[in-house]
C-alpha cells in the first residue's frame, strides 16, 4: 500500500531527473566557471556552490583567487582564497548558545567552527603546497546571528550574507581589509 502512495512521486522525480540533467549540463558548459577551468562535467554540478560563488566572483571582478585541487576531503572542485584568507562556503554554522561557541558540520559530525576551519586552512595548505592560508571566512546566514554571537573567532571570521548572496559581503570584507 505504501509503495503506491510513493511510487508517483518516485517516478515524477525520476523524470525531473531526466529532464533537469541536460539544462544543468549546458548551464554548466555555458559557465565561465567552465570556461576558466575546463573542469570536467559531473551530475548536477551546474547546482554546484563552488560553481555558483565563481561565477559571482568572476561577475563582481572580486580580487579572489580560485585553485584547483585533485582530490580534497572537504571540496569536489576546489578552494578560494582571498589575500591569505582561505574562504569556505560550504559549511553551514550554528551558534550553540549553551557552549557559546559556532559549530558547523563536516564530515558528517558537528565540531567547533575554529576545529573545522583549521583543518580546512591545513588542507588547503598541503594541497598547494605552501603556508599561504592563515585564517578563514566563513558564510553565515545573518538570520542566524544573535547579539551574543562573536563574527570573528582566533582562526576565522563570520560574513553575514542575505539570501544567499555573498557578493555583498565579501565586497565589504575587501574594503576595509587592509
Amino acid at each position: 500500500m505504501l509503495l503506491l502512495l510513493i511510487a508517483p512521486f518516485i517516478a515524477l522525480s525520476l523524470i525531473y531527473l531526466l529532464l533537469y540533467t541536460p539544462i544543468d549540463y549546458i548551464y554548466y558548459r555555458k559557465s565561465r566557471f567552465y570556461k576558466d577551468t575546463r573542469k570536467k562535467y559531473i551530475w548536477l554540478s551546474g547546482k554546484l556552490y563552488t560553481v555558483k560563488l565563481y561565477e559571482i566572483i568572476r561577475a563582481h571582478n572580486l580580487p579572489i583567487e580560485y585553485h584547483e585541487v585533485k582530490s580534497s576531503t572537504y571540496t569536489n572542485f576546489g578552494y578560494f582564497l582571498y589575500k591569505d584568507a582561505l574562504i569556505i562556503h560550504d559549511l553551514k554554522p550554528v551558534f550553540n548558545e549553551e557552549s557559546n561557541t559556532w559549530e558547523a558540520e563536516a564530515s558528517d559530525r558537528y565540531s567547533s567552527l575554529e576545529k573545522i576551519a583549521a583543518e580546512y586552512i591545513q588542507e588547503f595548505n598541503e594541497l598547494i603546497k605552501g603556508g599561504i592560508a592563515k585564517k578563514a571566512l566563513v558564510f553565515v546566514d545573518s538570520v542566524k546571528i544573535t547579539k551574543n554571537s562573536p563574527l570573528k573567532l582566533s582562526n576565522c571570521e563570520l560574513l553575514p550574507i542575505d539570501n544567499s548572496n555573498p557578493a555583498p559581503a565579501l565586497k565589504n570584507y575587501i574594503a576595509n581589509s587592509p
